[in-house]
């Protein structure tokens, strides 16, 4: 049975995962990617409709002469109809979009 294609040549980079994190008390999942994106994720039992809320988060501030050489960040979606299991609900961008390399979740404090 095949799933789906996976042609490396053609895949977008920045769709990469970098850093996951799950808690299974509170039914959160984490995940960090290339593009500096951090979606935070909630186990639904049922199907939902839902606008993501988008935060964005500017690291370097005005800085002169600052050029960003890497990926651009990945374009997001507004609303989305998303089936039974991990939902998001949250999405960090970073500015400039690099890299996650680490991540840490509290969820008693939601954080």
């Amino acid at each position: 049975m095949q799933v789906g294609t996976y042609d490396p040549f053609s895949d977008d980079p920045r769709l990469a995962i970098q850093k996951i994190i799950m808690c299974p008390l509170s039914e959160m999942l984490i995940i960090g990617g290339t593009a500096g994106q951090i979606i935070v994720m909630q186990f639904e039992r049922e199907e939902h409709e839902l606008d993501i809320h988008r935060v964005n988060a500017n690291l370097i501030g005005d800085r002169d002469n600052f050029v960003w050489k890497g990926h651009d960040a990945l374009p997001l979606k507004r609303e989305a109809k998303f089936q039974p299991g991990f939902q998001s609900i949250c999405i960090v961008q970073l500015n400039p979009p690099a890299t996650i390399t680490a991540l840490a979740l509290h969820s008693e404090w939601q954080l």
